[in-house]
C-alpha cells in the first residue's frame, strides 16, 4: 500500500501521518460536509499540513467541551465506585446492626422481631441460638466484617459478623479474641428478614 502512495515500506509511520494530513483528508471527505468542517477546524496556517502526530493547539471551545465531558465522566465513575465499594449493601448492614444491638442488649423479643422468622424457626429455637446460654451466646460485642452477594446467586446478601463474649470487642492481638465466633447471616433483600445461609 505504501508503494502505491509513493513511500517506501521502511517509512510506514510517515506515510500514515501524511495520509491523514489536510490534502489526504479532502480525498476521503470530499462528499461529507461534516468531515470537511472537522477537517477545517484542525488545519494549520496555509501551506502547512497538519498530520496525525503534529502537536498544534486546538480551538478553546473544543478544549472546554473535552474537559467538561471528561469531568462529568470522572464524577460518574467516582460516584459509581463509591456506591459499589461502600454503599451497595448499606441497608443489609444496618439490619444486621439493629439485630446485633438488640442481642447485645439482651432484648431477645425485639431481636426476634427483627429476625422476621419464616417457617418453623420458633422463638425457643431462636433463644437456643442467640440467648445467654445459646450456641452463640453470651454476646457482649460484635463487629461486622463484610457483606457480599452469595457465590451461587440468590435474592439476598451474606453478612459476616464476628461476635465476642467480651466487651469491648477484643483486638486481634488480644488473647481473649480466641473466643470470638464468626457468624454468616443471610439478609433477604425484599423484606430484610434474617436467616442462616444454606
Amino acid at each position: 500500500m505504501w508503494r502505491i502512495l509513493g513511500y517506501s515500506e521502511t517509512d510506514p509511520l510517515r506515510a500514515w501521518s501524511l495520509l491523514l494530513s489536510r490534502e489526504s483528508a479532502s480525498f476521503f471527505c470530499s462528499a461529507d460536509p461534516l468531515c470537511l468542517k472537522s477537517k477545517q477546524r484542525y488545519t494549520a496556517s496555509p501551506g502547512i499540513d497538519l498530520a496525525l502526530f503534529d502537536t498544534r493547539s486546538e480551538e478553546p471551545d473544543s478544549k472546554r467541551l473535552r474537559y467538561a465531558v471528561s469531568s462529568v465522566a470522572l464524577v460518574i465513575l467516582v460516584a459509581f465506585g463509591t456506591w459499589y465499594f461502600f454503599l451497595r449493601f448499606i441497608s443489609e448492614k444496618h439490619t444486621v446492626e439493629h439485630f446485633m444491638d438488640a442481642v447485645v442488649a439482651q432484648d431477645f423479643q425485639r431481636a426476634f422481631q427483627i429476625w422476621k422468622s419464616h417457617g418453623s424457626y420458633a422463638y425457643q429455637d431462636f433463644l437456643a441460638d442467640w440467648g445467654l446460654d445459646g450456641y452463640y451466646g453470651p454476646i457482649k460485642s460484635y463487629r461486622i466484617e463484610s457483606a457480599s452477594l452469595p457465590p451461587n446467586g440468590g435474592s439476598g446478601v451474606v453478612v459476616v459478623v464476628e461476635v465476642s463474649p467480651f466487651a469491648p470487642f477484643p483486638e486481634n492481638n488480644d488473647p481473649r479474641s480466641g473466643r470470638n465466633k464468626e457468624i454468616r447471616l443471610w439478609v433477604e433483600r425484599s423484606d430484610q428478614s434474617l436467616s442462616f445461609p444454606l
